[in-house]
């Protein structure tokens, strides 16, 4: 049984923040995100009316279609309708929610979780 601690995920709007910390998360990605090479990028998250931006202090990695791993000093998520989510320091997958349900459904089907 894993003894881990629950992850918060973060929504806004049809994206997800999750942090990169979680021993599930990494196992669910298949790699490790310890030491994740990152570079100097602007992230734009394309929704399904409007884009969520993320601006501030990070380095990132395309980890595939709007999904991106990122090392964060102090950033926030901005979208007109939603609001802002201000990130502390920390790493996250940021991702559309719709891929991260299938990620998880994909991942429970061939895997069990004890």
């Amino acid at each position: 049984m894993m003894s881990e601690k629950k992850l918060t995920i973060i929504r806004q709007g049809d994206v997800v923040i999750i942090p990169a910390d979680s021993e599930f998360v990494q196992k669910l990605f298949g790699m490790n995100f310890d030491n994740m090479f990152t570079y100097d990028v602007h992230i734009v998250i394309h929704g399904e009316e409007h884009d969520h931006e993320l601006k501030g202090n990070y380095k990132a990695c395309n980890l595939g279609e709007d999904m991106y791993f990122v090392d964060i000093e102090n950033a926030e998520l901005k979208h007109p309708e939603h609001g802002n989510v201000q990130l502390p320091k920390g790493k996250y997958i940021i991702m559309r929610i719709f891929d991260w349900l299938r990620r998880i459904a994909r991942f429970g089907r061939t895997r069990r979780f004890d």
